[in-house]
């Protein structure tokens, strides 16, 4: 929808609340009569609350150590970081794998292909207390916010990983300039990754967890900022 089509909502809006300076810059560009202010992003508090909450999670996952969480991944992320697998997982890597699509053909397509590179896998709803494979497999929605936790490293916790076209994404961003993300292009770029993260210490990833929650936690509050404006102005 262009500028000119979005001049006539703009009017009816007494107030934005924008994530960052740039994102306020485009809206007066679009408008230089809108009353706008820099609040942050409320998505920080959803985070913050969601780590608090530490809702359980099937036992068998709880023990998996070192762990490596793909997130909501597609068969283009899939082709890149299964091959890179083989060597970690040879080595004591546990690797928690989410597709983004977890259609029966794609959890097939994904089970084959690991099978293939010699991975054995095992789907999350059918995992008992025990585990006997290195990757599972998670096959319904709703549980992927709790597993990152179990992390060491997560492809999107812990240290993030992103692929090139990550530009759009102003988090992405926000933790490479922290040093909490790397960027990868390859299978070898994940695999040497991988290696490394096996080769810290315990006191090394606890350091650098730590400092990604202090990362997120000065972020917060934008969410009670937002809704204390709303109270005030409804006079509520």
């Amino acid at each position: 929808m262009g500028p000119v089509l979005l001049r006539q909502y703009h009017e009816k809006l007494t107030y934005v609340s924008c994530v960052t300076e740039e994102d306020r810059q485009n809206f007066l560009r679009l408008d230089p009569s809108l009353q706008i202010g820099v609040e942050g992003d409320t998505r920080f508090d959803q985070v913050i609350q969601r780590v608090g909450e530490n809702r359980p999670v099937k036992t068998a996952v709880e023990k998996m150590a070192p762990c490596f969480v793909v997130g909501s991944s597609w068969p283009e992320d899939e082709a890149i970081i299964l091959p890179a697998l083989t060597h970690p997982v040879e080595q004591g890597l546990k690797v928690i794998l989410a597709p983004h699509e977890p259609t029966p053909s794609h959890l097939r397509d994904l089970e084959e292909k690991l099978s293939g590179l010699s991975i054995k896998s095992h789907r999350y709803s059918m995992l008992e207390d025990h585990l006997n494979a290195p990757v599972v497999i998670v096959d319904q929605v709703g549980v992927l916010a709790d597993l990152y936790r179990l992390g060491s490293v997560a492809f999107v916790g812990a240290l993030s990983l992103v692929g090139p076209y990550h530009h759009n994404s102003r988090e992405a961003l926000a933790l490479k300039n922290h040093g909490f993300a790397r960027e990868i292009a390859n299978s070898q770029d994940l695999n040497e990754i991988l290696m490394g993260e096996m080769n810290k210490t315990p006191q090394e990833g606890h350091g650098r967890k730590q400092a990604i929650l202090e990362f997120v936690a000065s972020n917060r509050g934008v969410s009670h900022k937002v809704a204390q404006w709303i109270l005030r102005e409804a006079k509520i």
